[in-house]
């Protein structure tokens, strides 16, 4: 089943829902997909309002929510496409974005749109007329990511993926903005790693959808290529892999392949490269290993013992027994927790989340930030790159979170914008608690109060704010936090704060589980609210908020 989705959701999976459900529709040849996504895959308040009357009008519960009962309508309710039905059309172009690979979408049913459909045909055991139908369509939309295991030695080449290929070889990949660092020059790890999502997870995944999280994730290296760390423990967290083995033993290798899953290997000089390249294996026999290249088409296979010899790592990812959850589900039992609480953002891209989960009782989030700009007051309202990847994993493992904003606020207007911002971001996590940064010298008393006065207004619940000890006095703080649900003060001291505050910062040079480096830590301070009362329980005296 296709991916839950749902407002202010964007990608290409929105365009499929909208064209699926004929609320945009395509008469002509799509000429630039990335812009043609760009501009219709925002899933906006006037598509939510259309998916709740198309809802109602096939007998789906009318929620504006595409979730596995509408991906079910949708797909009962899609037309057959062919070289002669509906062969250039919206449909087609949502036929092509599923079918993904190295399938150019334009909107035309031609001959290799056929052929498309021909293999995922023959892989879903469906008839193999390249017509795309009832069958074929139920098996792309309800039947997507659900792979066959394959009994030992039968095995089934996944996504050939090019780094070159038009599409995206001349896009920038490297994290100082080089343009001599192309897809095409340096982005193997990218496109082995999409060879395995999108055969593994989701079809509409390209080298450039990995590139670019591996971009923000902070796996592009100076010049160096990808590091290991978009395999795991990135690409295993978020498309939620429930098995990635990382070994430098070939046991592994074919003990996964086996299993029907394929390998990301990391190739030494020899027969791949003259340096360093990453690969796709996908299958084995007595004497040679096959696998994916991304920079060639006519590498395709090695004598093994070779193979093993200039092998570095295997990252094994191994396919989902049953068909992966569309909504996440937290864990069954009940989970270990630790005692520390702990806040982060895009400064600690890599986490393993489940011992981050055991060390930590309270965890705070940061949704977004207003970036200094060339002013120094005036950037724009940014989202952290790390909260969708932190909040989805948090959330996968059923854990709640608060949440806080960084501000640079000069006045009203600028305040309420960054809290309307925040909010829309964070609010379909739920957190536990919200919180304006504040600890710039530019921040006004006027715009602390308007921030916390528009969340409010949205919806907020438990709304507070961090300020900087030193900055108390200068925003007259003490003149309005009892107009505050909690105050957060930042001090790093033996002995809390000598203003009044209910949470406490007291060091930047933390340590926690499953995180690298210096974190914040943060501590209760037994004069305001308890622990309790910020995971979202009730007061030591059994009042509730």
């Amino acid at each position: 089943m296709l991916t839950t989705i749902k407002h202010q959701d964007t990608g290409p999976l929105v365009v499929v829902a909208k064209l699926l459900t004929g609320y945009t529709k395509v008469k002509a040849k799509v000429t630039d997909i990335d812009s043609y996504i760009k501009v219709n895959g925002t899933f906006d308040a006037d598509f939510v309002a259309y998916v709740v009357s198309w809802q109602s009008n096939h007998g789906v519960t009318a929620d504006g929510i595409i979730g596995p009962s509408t991906w079910t309508a949708i797909a009962k309710a899609a037309p057959t496409c062919s070289t002669a039905k509906n062969k250039t059309s919206g449909y087609t172009l949502a036929l092509q974005l599923l079918l993904g690979g190295n399938l150019t979408a334009d909107a035309i049913y031609g001959p290799r749109t056929k052929a498309a459909v021909v293999v995922f045909q023959d892989s879903n055991k469906l008839a193999k007329d390249g017509v795309c139908g009832p069958k074929t369509w139920n098996a792309l939309i309800v039947g997507a990511a659900v792979q066959p295991t394959p009994e030992p030695g039968k095995f089934v080449q996944p996504v050939d993926y090019k780094q070159g290929d038009k599409q995206w070889g001349k896009k920038i990949y490297s994290n100082h903005n080089d343009p001599k660092q192309t897809m095409a020059s340096s982005g193997c790890g990218p496109t082995s790693d999409a060879d395995v999502v999108a055969t593994l997870k989701d079809p509409n995944v390209t080298p450039w959808t990995i590139a670019q999280l591996s971009m923000k994730w902070g796996d592009r290296s100076y010049n160096n290529g990808t590091n290991w760390t978009l395999f795991t423990p990135h690409t295993k967290d978020y498309y939620k892999f429930s098995k990635v083995v990382k070994s430098a033993n070939y046991s592994a290798l074919k003990a996964c392949l086996d299993a029907g899953g394929y390998v990301v290997c990391s190739m030494g000089p020899g027969y791949w490269t003259s340096g360093g390249h990453f690969i796709c294996a996908w299958k084995y026999d007595d004497v040679y290993t096959y696998a994916n290249d991304p920079a060639s088409s006519t590498r395709k296979r090695q004598k093994t013992s070779e193979f093993k010899s200039q092998c570095k790592q295997y990252f094994c990812f191994y396919p989902d027994t049953k068909p992966v959850e569309t909504v996440d589900k937290p864990v069954s039992g009940t989970l270990k927790r630790g005692t520390k609480i702990c806040d982060i953002s895009h400064h600690q891209p890599t986490v393993n989340y489940d011992k981050f989960v055991e060390d930590t009782a309270l965890i705070i989030l940061r949704p977004g930030y207003r970036g200094t700009g060339t002013t120094g007051t005036n950037g724009s309202v940014k989202q952290d790159t790390c909260f969708v990847k932190h909040a989805d994993a948090l959330k996968a493992r059923g854990v709640r979170f608060g949440t806080y904003f960084y501000s640079i606020a000069t006045n009203e207007e600028k305040a309420r914008e960054e809290a309307r911002m925040y909010y829309k971001w964070a609010k379909d996590y739920d957190p536990l608690f919200w919180a304006m940064d504040a600890e710039r010298d530019e921040i006004t008393k006027p715009a602390i109060v308007a921030f916390v006065d528009e969340l409010r207004k949205l919806g907020a619940k438990r709304v507070g704010v961090y300020v900087a000890n030193q900055l108390y006095q200068k925003y007259d703080y003490a003149s309005i936090r009892n107009q505050m649900d909690f105050t957060w003060i930042p001090y790093y001291k033996k002995n809390p704060p000598s203003y009044p505050c209910d949470l406490w910062q007291y060091t930047s040079t933390g340590s926690v589980g499953g995180i690298s480096g210096y974190v914040d830590l943060d501590k209760v301070t037994g004069t305001g609210h308890t622990l309790e009362w910020f995971c979202g329980g009730v007061e030591a005296s059994g009042t509730t908020e």
